[in-house]
This record gives structure tokens, sequence and C-alpha cells, in this order.
């Protein structure tokens, strides 16, 4: 599956402090965290967004593995943002990254409302 460079984002860094994201987008998870809590945003200011989010992480971290993924996913959504894959959690230390990414129910993704349904292969 590909999307036009224009429609997306992308962030891939490694696992840091556990429950925190990684230090490349700093900026970008304190506007969401703030956004979602601010109540003068309104679950609208992201409608027009579709997205995805895979977090790699360890499980070694126990209740933190892959908070930040977790955090992304529900701001982006509190914002009114539509998740279209269900967020995917990859363990760097529990096997094969990429089998588990592409286990991601990715029917839908690019079209139509919110993913699921079906398997990408």
């Amino acid at each position: 599956m590909t999307f036009p460079p224009s429609h997306y984002y992308s962030s891939s860094s490694r696992p840091t402090t556990p429950g925190h994201p990684p230090p490349l987008p700093p900026f970008l998870a304190r506007w969401l965290e703030e956004s979602a809590a601010d109540f003068r945003a309104g679950a609208l200011l992201l409608s027009g967004l579709r997205f995805a989010v895979f977090g790699v992480g360890s499980r070694a971290y126990g209740e933190t593995f892959n908070t930040a993924a977790r955090n992304f996913s529900r701001w982006l959504r509190a914002l009114g943002a539509v998740e279209v894959v269900p967020l995917g959690e990859g363990d760097v230390d529990g096997g094969d990254l990429e089998a588990v990414f592409e286990e991601l129910e990715w029917e839908g993704a690019e079209g139509g409302e919110g993913g699921g349904g079906g398997r990408r292969g």
C-alpha cells in the first residue's frame, strides 16, 4: 500500500524512556496532548485527518509498553481524526516486527470510514 507523500506524516524512532514519546516529535506530542485536553480545540479540529499508529517498544518496560503510541492514537481520536487501522504494537524483544505490522487490518485504510474487516496481503 502506498500513500502520496503529501497525505501522511511519519515518525520513526527507537524506544526510549518508558511511557514517553521518543525525542524526535516532542512538539507534536505536546501539542496533541494539550489540544486534546483543551475544550476550546474541540472534537472537530482534526476531523479531516485519517491516521494509523504503529508503536514500537519493549515489553520489558511493563505497564508503559507503547504508551506513547497509545497516547498519540487517543489524542488524535479526541481531536476528531479517524483511525483507519487499529493501533499496532510491536515489541522489539518479542519477535518479527514486520510480521506484526503486516498482520494489521489494512483494508479500508485508503478509502471509506475506518479500517478493519480484512488483512493486508
